[in-house]
């Protein structure tokens, strides 16, 4: 219902805190990361986007709320390839 991303302070400090490894330019391509992902995988009620930036493997994850009004970013870090192969093999694929 909305293509509006949103990120919460908690889970921002939550994130850069946990996964350093991303900075502050990366969170603000978010959109952009979306559009030119490789992977966009169903969980329940959460969307896997894998992609990469200079040949590393990423992961965010979006949380939809149950009326699917919202979408919230939950973890936004580097990711292995054998997570990606696992999650494929799992989880159902929107796009590839």
């Amino acid at each position: 219902k909305t293509s509006k991303l949103k990120l919460s302070m908690d889970s921002l400090l939550k994130n850069m805190l946990e996964h350093p490894e991303i900075t502050c330019q990366e969170y603000m391509q978010l959109e952009y990361f979306l559009e030119n992902a490789e992977y966009i995988l169903l969980k329940n009620e959460k969307n896997l986007i894998y992609f990469k930036i200079d040949n590393c493997l990423y992961q965010f994850v979006i949380k939809n709320t149950k009326d699917c009004s919202e979408n919230f970013l939950t973890t936004f870090h580097k990711a292995s390839i054998k997570q990606l192969n696992k999650d494929i093999s799992r989880y159902k694929q929107i796009k590839r």
